[in-house]
């Protein structure tokens, strides 16, 4: 009996081990210090090229670096402050910016293919050119954010907002823009075709010139918001009822 008990207690502490172990947050390897040591080294002697490629610089202050033509891709740089950093043609292919500080941040014509921005605080940030196609844009912050020319693919901008933005000549094809605010956005010659803008709110957006053929318009918002007859609208959409105002 007592050989029993002392095997069950036994079992109990190695199965306790094993979930402590399991469960237990693993260690960044020294490999991984080593990186993230050399990329910020790097980055403070302005010599960055290479180095930064998959590291995690998450959670750290590199407001005003210059990061231009870096390569970055796959890093984490999540609840990172970037602010007002230099990022124009920089590659942040697949990079990990959820939560991140990106305001007033240069990200002209960066690479942000398939970039993870959730969250992401954008405010003010220039992003001419950029290619953000298949990015993850949900619940972001992009009031007064240039986005001219920007390419935004089958990106998802649910829930985003883009008040005051500069969307001339963006492609949003396919783009997820449920719910997202577009009020006083400048959408000029964009192509919106596909898109789903469902509940978004596009009270006096300019969509002048502006390509909507076969876009999802249900229950969004269209007062004040300006067209012209070169503007495309989804088959048998009747922009009057929507308080559209046609300009010449």
């Amino acid at each position: 009996m007592f050989n029993t008990l002392k095997l069950l207690l036994m079992c109990c502490a190695a199965i306790s081990v094993s979930v402590s172990i399991s469960t237990s947050v693993a260690e960044p390897t020294k490999e991984a210090q080593l990186a993230r040591k050399t990329c910020l080294a790097k980055i403070k002697s302005k010599t960055l090229k290479d180095e930064c490629k998959g590291v995690d610089l998450s959670g750290l202050d590199l407001s005003r670096a210059n990061l231009s033509r870096a390569k970055l891709s796959r890093a984490n740089l999540s609840r990172a402050n970037l602010s007002r950093a230099n990022l124009s043609f920089t590659n942040l292919y697949k990079v990990n910016l959820c939560s991140t500080n990106l305001s007033y941040t240069n990200l002209s014509r960066a690479n942000l293919l398939g970039a993870d921005l959730t969250g992401a605080n954008l405010l003010g940030a220039d992003l001419l050119g950029a290619d953000l196609t298949d990015a993850n844009l949900t619940d972001a912050n992009l009031t007064d954010a240039n986005l001219t020319d920007a390419s935004l693919l089958d990106t998802n901008l649910t829930d985003a907002n883009l008040t005051d933005a500069d969307l001339r000549l963006a492609d949003l094809r396919l783009a997820d823009l449920r719910r997202a605010n577009l009020s006083y956005t400048n959408l000029s010659r964009a192509n919106l075709s596909y898109t789903n803008l469902s509940r978004a709110n596009l009270i006096d957006a300019n969509l002048v010139h502006v390509d909507l053929f076969g876009a999802n318009l249900t229950g969004a918002k269209l007062r004040g918001s300006k067209y012209n007859t070169e503007t495309i609208w989804p088959k048998d959409f009747d922009s009057k009822t929507v308080g559209a105002v046609l300009v010449e």
